[in-house]
């Protein structure tokens, strides 16, 4: 038979939703008193089931009605109550009669006992209606559908939230989801509810018109319509996905979003095992279309996109959670997420994964595309990972430099590629390759197509750049532009770059060895390196002029045969050391600048006759790593270099293996305070390099500051130092450290002014805050003029030159302490200033003793002892060996 949908208008829901709010105060409470029509007194007490005290009435709206174990209420008449048990756990009967049009309302709250029924089983081509307002509890039965034309429609509605549960059977035809607003919520915990009103267009089914649908059951359940190609949520619904598994629109192409679809915690998988559209978010009105996944996993086996035809904001938010996008043996013809750029728009992601499986059908679509300058974006987390486990594709993405896109990882099988769509700039948190995969810089695997991508975050809290597979450089610039510390690291070799921009005034750390084929810009930020990471300039690179504020920390190769300036750093200083043009292409030079006394590794007592002292706050090591080019070394000074008095006097130093040799002056630029100086006869041998003066009287580089200790005393720090002379000195501020790199202010020691006697200063930290801390003397002049000292640590009563990561202490034997670093196994290396491997050792505890004897220390001096941990997590330190 034809089916008969016969329901009330939304007119006649508005009605009865203001005669539930119209209570009378007067409630009265009913049992049944026996089987019977549910307006006859006869049918009721108003003292307990089965008892004859009655006032002569019968339930009407805001009573409380009880329906006992034998009993059978037939409704006969419109009815209205504030609340419905059937049954008492046995038996218990309401049913619709075979006669009329009838409405029953509940204002409040269903329940229908084990064993109870709510029914119409009568075969009389009638259409009746049920109204509740409250919750839905049915451990028995609810039959309301006879056949195609004898049937029960249900709405749930009114102002209030409502929860549907129990572990009874239903029967349903037309189930409308029709709240005061969206705001109020319909939460479904019966799997059978939701098989018995699916979404669809023909009975039975579930027509969603305003409200949140909460779905709330662990079953995993399919829950749609077999016969349609689509099917819309409206405006005015949020449909939320709570617990369980539900597949929705198994057999359909396409779901048209025109609400809100809201994961929070179970798994919601949109369209058939082909995919084709997916989710099409369609504006209708007021409220824009938005999916927001907060726990749980959204797949929509097609893509999620905008409306096709335009004029479709939607917004698009992840803070948890799973987006599993275009799955499907098929797929989308469309962009597989897409949002328009247009007003209204969102994207928003601070955490959780999306994944897209595979590209559009469809040549020459990007696979994801946010939208530029009328989207508002929010991104400061989230992961979107490229591709599957079975097929290689080739993957696009469209660059905003405006605007920031998640953690990009190419993740798919081996060859999978992802690369811009057009050649312009762009942005992400970070990037990973994975194992035989590639990430293009150009937009087609062309020079003439590279573009710039900067990099904002990091992908795990330390890797900027985790590359294991080809990390295609092109012509392109890589910016790296973060607010915290950024690593770039790679498996296997060394990471190549084109044009490197430095931009991150927390610093880069180099975790692999690194080389520049274009340019090195140094805009803000130091770059860490060390021996083994090691940033090479290769022939052809050049560098921007660096600044206190961005140079290299640790030692840096230049290879080619063009006069080079390299631009490393020290202690927030920028101290250059340049040499000229070497003769061949192929030439290598390593160059590092030490903000510490050459003393006692390279001893200043120990030089030419025509010196008269060497600087005891500074030297730069400079390594001829292949090639026999002789070069002429320019170095330079500052504020901080200990006083230049001079020009004429300075000379350029070399440290021979035994005694500091006088390259001469051969030219010099700049003034007292700030300059260069190149040696007048070119290096043969190298090594360390340093200031010095021909004159007792000038350049004091500084001759002053004679001792600088630290001692740990029961909990206290005492900071001690001497000084021989001093000149125009105001005062000495002392500054510490808890990490060997940021310093603060704790204390002003007024100085002697100028002075020719010894003098002894000392201060007492009585909070020094960790084990491990790290003093230094900041000296400042009646002009303003500072210089800083070296940096001294202390830690148990024992005392380190440099802080490190591992913390190393000096005695008969190295105690390497690498704190609460964890791992399961490990490995010790330690490295000369050349780079040679002195020793090597396998470990597996933090605490670690080295014999000075098997370590092969042959001189003292600088060395480099690193850790490598679990997953390559690299721990690199200085090691000073007295």
């Amino acid at each position: 038979m034809k089916t008969q949908v016969k329901f009330l208008s939304s007119v006649a829901i508005t009605v009865f939703y203001l005669l539930i709010a119209t209570t009378s105060l007067q409630a009265t409470t009913y049992y049944s008193r026996a089987s019977g029509n549910w307006n006859a007194a006869t049918s009721w007490s108003t003292v307990a089931y089965g008892n004859a005290i009655n006032t002569g009435t019968f339930p009407v709206i805001g009573d409380m009605v009880f329906v006992g174990d034998g009993h059978t209420i037939l409704l006969t008449a419109a009815t209205q109550c504030s609340g419905l048990t059937i049954g008492q756990g046995v038996s218990g009967i309401v049913e619709y009669p075979n006669f009329g049009s009838i409405t029953l309302t509940v204002s409040g709250s269903l329940t229908i006992s084990m064993a109870a029924m709510l029914r119409y089983n009568y075969n009389n081509s009638r259409t009746h209606n049920l109204f509740i307002s409250g919750n839905i509890t049915n451990n028995g039965a609810m039959n309301l559908f006879s056949d195609n034309n004898d049937v029960v429609n249900m709405v749930l509605n009114g102002a209030a939230n409502s929860t549907v549960s129990g572990a009874g059977t239903f029967n349903l035809n037309i189930v409308t989801i029709s709240k005061g607003s969206r705001t109020y919520y319909v939460d479904i915990k019966s799997a059978a509810f939701l098989i018995a009103a699916p979404p669809s267009i023909i009975a039975p089914r579930m027509d969603m018109l305003k409200g949140t649908i909460v779905l709330n059951t662990a079953s995993v359940l399919t829950w749609c319509d077999p016969t349609v190609t689509s099917y819309t949520i409206p405006m005015d619904v949020i449909l939320e996905v709570r617990t369980g598994n539900v597949a929705m629109q198994t057999n359909c192409d396409t779901l048209i979003n025109s609400g809100k679809i809201y994961i929070t915690g179970g798994n919601l998988t949109i369209g058939s095992a082909a995919g084709i559209k997916g989710i099409l978010n369609k504006d209708a009105g007021v409220l824009d279309p938005e999916i927001e996944v907060t726990a749980g996993t959204l797949t929509t086996r097609g893509g999620i996109s905008s409306y096709p035809g335009g004029g479709n904001p939607f917004v698009f938010k992840i803070s948890n959670g799973n987006v599993d996008i275009n799955s499907g043996t098929t797929g989308t013809d469309l962009i597989p997420l897409y949002i328009e750029n247009i007003a209204g728009s969102q994207f928003v992601a601070t955490g959780g994964n999306i994944y897209i499986h595979k590209p559009s059908r469809t040549a020459n679509t990007a696979e994801i595309d946010f939208g530029s300058s009328n989207v508002y974006h929010n991104v400061t987390d989230g992961h979107v990972y490229f591709g599957d486990a079975t097929t290689a594709y080739n993957f696009d993405y469209m660059p905003y430099i405006s605007y920031t896109y998640p953690n990009f990882e190419v993740a798919g099988a081996a060859g999978t590629k992802l690369n811009p769509k057009i050649a312009i700039a762009s942005r992400m948190l970070s990037i990973k390759v994975n194992v035989g995969n590639i990430f293009d810089m150009s937009t087609s695997a062309s020079n003439a197509t590279s573009t710039n991508v900067s990099v904002t975050s990091t992908l795990d809290g330390i890797y900027a750049i985790y590359n294991d597979g080809v990390f295609e450089e092109r012509t392109a610039s890589l910016s790296l532009t973060g607010t915290a510390a950024q690593h770039i690291y790679t498996v296997a070799g060394e990471d190549r770059f084109y044009n490197l921009i430095i931009n991150n005034a927390a610093g880069v750390f180099l975790d692999k060895p690194s080389s520049i084929g274009g340019t090195l810009t140094l805009t803000n930020g130091i770059i860490y390196t060390d021996a083994i990471n090691l940033l090479t300039i290769n022939a052809g690179a050049a560098t921007t002029v660096a600044t206190n504020a961005s140079y290299v920390s640790g030692p840096m190769k230049k290879i080619g045969n063009t006069a080079f300036t390299f631009p490393v750093g020290s202690a927030n200083m920028y101290r250059s050391i340049a040499i000229s043009a070497p003769a061949v292409v192929t030439d290598e030079f390593i160059a590092e600048y030490f903000y510490v006394t050459p003393d006692p590794t390279y001893s200043r007592a120990s030089h030419a006759i025509s010196i008269d002292h060497v600087s005891d706050m500074e030297f730069w090591s400079l390594q001829r790593n292949a090639g026999t080019s002789n070069v002429f070394v320019t170095l330079s000074w500052n504020s901080s270099s200990g006083g230049v008095t001079s020009l004429p006097g300075i000379i350029v130093s070399q440290w021979d293996g035994a005694v500091w040799q006088d390259n001469g002056n051969g030219s010099t630029t700049g003034s007292n305070l700030a300059g260069t100086i190149t040696s007048a006869v070119a290096a043969t041998t190298y090594g360390p390099f340093s200031l010095s003066s021909a004159s007792p009287g000038i350049n004091p580089l500084p001759v002053e500051l004679l001792n600088f200790k630290v001692i740990n005393e029961n909990g206290l720090n005492h900071v001690m130092w001497q000084t021989l002379s001093e000149k125009s000195n105001d005062h000495f501020e002392v500054e510490r450290s808890l990490n060997g790199q940021a310093f603060q202010k704790i204390k002003s020691v007024n100085g002697a002014g100028n002075s020719s006697v010894l003098l002894n200063y000392s201060i007492t930290d009585r909070n020094p805050g960790k084990e491990m801390v790290c003093y230094r003397l900041k000296q400042v002049d009646f002009n303003g003029d500072f210089e800083y000292s070296a940096t001294k640590c202390v830690k148990n009563n024992a005392f380190a030159d440099v802080i490190i990561s591992p913390t190393i202490i000096n005695n008969d034997n190295i105690n390497v302490d690498f704190g609460e670093t964890s791992f399961t196994k490990g490995e010790i290396i330690i490295t000369d200033i050349t780079g040679k491997v002195i020793y090597d050792e396998q470990v597996q505890n933090n605490i670690v003793t080295i014999n000075n004897e098997d370590a092969n220390f042959n001189n003292s001096g600088m060395y480099f002892i690193r850790l490598i941990a679990d997953e390559n997590v690299v721990h690199t330190g200085r090691l000073v060996v007295m």
